[in-house]
C-alpha cells in the first residue's frame, strides 16, 4: 500500500525487465485504482480493471511512513535509463547494413529453425 501511494506522488512508474514467452521485455510498475499493475510495454491492450474485494477500503498511510517511501522512490531512480532494447539494435543494424551493401550474418548463437519431414 505504501509503494501504491509514493509512486503517484512522485509522478513516476518503476520499470523492470521480464520474461514472458520465453522472450524478455520490459515493463512498468505503475499504479492504477490503488494497485500496482505489472504492464508489459509491448502489450498495454492486456490490463483489466482489478477485481480485488478489499480494494476500496479507506486505509490512509501515517505521514512520516509516506514521506520516507516518496523519499525512497525519488532515491532509487537512476539519472538515465540503464535498460536497452537489445532486439531492436539488433535489428537496427540489419537494416542499416543491408542497404549499404554490408554483409549481414547469423549470429553464431542462432538456431535454425528445422525443416518439415514433408519438404
Amino acid at each position: 500500500m505504501l509503494l501504491a501511494a509514493a509512486l503517484p506522488r512522485t509522478r513516476r512508474v518503476a520499470v523492470a525487465r521480464v520474461a514472458l514467452r520465453r522472450r524478455e521485455t520490459l515493463a512498468a510498475l505503475r499504479v492504477r485504482d490503488r494497485t500496482i499493475v505489472l504492464q508489459p510495454l509491448l502489450w498495454p491492450d492486456r490490463i483489466r480493471r482489478p477485481d480485488i474485494p478489499f480494494l476500496h477500503e479507506d486505509v490512509e498511510p501515517h505521514h512520516g511512513e509516506l514521506h520516507h517511501a516518496v523519499r525512497l522512490v525519488q532515491g532509487l531512480a537512476p539519472e538515465e535509463s540503464p535498460y536497452t532494447d537489445d532486439h531492436r539494435a539488433a535489428l537496427e543494424a540489419v537494416v542499416r547494413a543491408k542497404p549499404a551493401g554490408g554483409d549481414v550474418e547469423r549470429p553464431p548463437n542462432a538456431n535454425r529453425p528445422k525443416a518439415s519431414p514433408g519438404c
